[in-house]
């Protein structure tokens, strides 16, 4: 019986997060089955009185400043559409990942600011 009711807590607490806002997110670096660095976003946080981003691009935004052999680096990208629909957004545009230092992750809600307002690459530089 104890088992069926962590289970159905388990089975809740995913569908009411689904249902909600994301609001936070979490990191982590691998390397993947190639050998290859990523970096791998993660919702890990709601707001439970917003519903839903159904939209597929446009929200939720990154900016991800890093080093490559020392020297200075950042991209911007857009990654609603693999959040809203596998609840992860994998970076990995670095191949064998040597030399890159991760420095620096602002998310920030693209459909929320201007695109003045998104945070620059140049304050990474």
């Amino acid at each position: 019986m104890k088992k069926i009711s962590t289970l159905l807590l388990i089975l809740v607490t995913i569908s009411f997060a689904n249902a909600q806002e994301i609001t936070g997110f979490k990191t982590e670096t691998f390397f993947n089955e190639y050998g290859n660095f990523r970096l791998k976003i993660t919702p890990n946080t709601f707001d439970a009185t917003k519903s839903k981003i159904t939209k597929t691009k446009g929200v939720y935004g990154i900016r991800i400043c890093y080093t490559q052999n020392g020297a200075k680096k950042a991209v911007l990208r857009d990654m609603t559409s693999k959040i809203v629909t596998n609840a992860e957004f994998i970076y990995g545009e670095w191949g064998s990942g040597k030399g890159i230092k991760v420095t620096d992750i602002t998310f920030f809600r693209a459909d929320k600011i201007t695109k003045e307002q998104w945070p620059s690459k140049s304050d990474c530089l």
